[in-house]
């Protein structure tokens, strides 16, 4: 039998090509699909230990006085988690905080209080922040005296405080906020008429230590002068010695005293006291001296 070949095209070979064309088109989109994905992965933990490093520059150890920066979350975008500031640095003086000082201000070893006292005035308006707990040391079963001065030592911002204390505490806290006030000096202008009232007061002492701040503080001779020429009539002798020494710091315009300081340096049972009268009479009228033949 004799075999012809004849010329054809053969389908099953084709269908075969196609088939590979296709599975290789998918390995390929495979390929850059997994590519993709680990470049995304990249860029992501990239971008993230950026934002750490970020954290780590603004939070360091080197700023001082600042508030505390916001957390950031890996878009670079502040957190609201976590935005509170810091509380502002507390005052140091000498190597020790405020708070350490208030402490020594309640020590039982009054070396220990004095330093602590003269510490508020090194630190001035500045340690303003311990004056409530200041004003609670006024309380005569603790500290009155120490914590009158270092409230003092504080500035004008301690004066409402002082005035409330002068005005309506204890007899004893009256009696050292009205020795220790005048130190304000001419921040004690507005305590004036608080310490002029302290000149009727029923304990002796505070009556004698009022006319003492009204010596440190600014003059109101309108108020003060009257005041004190009722003092000179005192039957306190501390009281009459006080009024007697703070009076000349009027000059002219205690001119109406005249006549108690003649009696004073005259009549007084105190030969001290009479001294004393006679030097505020030299200063305040030096001629009524000459003429009385003092």
């Amino acid at each position: 039998m004799r075999i012809h070949l004849h010329h054809k095209t053969d389908n099953s070979f084709q269908g075969s090509r196609s088939a590979g064309a296709r599975v290789g088109i998918i390995l390929v989109v495979a390929l850059l699909a997994a590519g993709s994905f680990f470049i995304i992965r990249w860029w992501q933990q990239t971008h993230a230990s950026s934002a750490n490093g970020q954290i780590a520059d603004v939070s360091g150890d080197n700023l001082t006085n600042v508030n505390t920066p916001k957390s950031w979350n890996l878009r670079g975008k502040p957190s609201e988690a976590s935005s509170a500031p810091n509380a502002p640095a507390e005052l140091v003086y000498q190597k020790k905080t405020l708070s350490e000082w208030l402490e020594d201000m309640e020590s039982s070893d009054p070396e220990v209080i004095a330093i602590a006292v003269e510490a508020f005035r090194g630190m001035g308006p500045s340690a303003k922040d311990a004056i409530p707990r200041l004003a609670d040391l006024l309380d005569p079963a603790r500290s009155p005296s120490s914590a009158a001065q270092a409230l003092v030592n504080i500035g004008k911002d301690s004066l409402p405080v002082l005035l409330n204390a002068l005005t309506n505490s204890d007899v004893i806290t009256r009696l050292e906020v009205a020795g220790a006030i005048g130190g304000l000096h001419d921040d004690a202008d507005e305590a004036v008429p608080a310490l002029v009232s302290c000149l009727t007061d029923e304990v002796a002492g505070i009556r004698a230590n009022a006319i003492a701040s009204l010596q440190l503080a600014p003059k109101h001779p309108d108020i003060a002068v009257p005041a004190l020429i009722t003092c000179l009539a005192d039957d306190d002798l501390s009281v009459r010695s006080n009024a007697v020494t703070v009076i000349r710091k009027f000059g002219k315009d205690a001119e109406s005293a005249v006549p108690e300081l003649i009696r004073l340096a005259t009549d007084d049972d105190n030969p001290d006291l009479q001294a004393t009268a006679l030097e505020s009479l030299k200063e305040i009228a030096p001629e009524r001296v000459k003429a009385e033949g003092l």
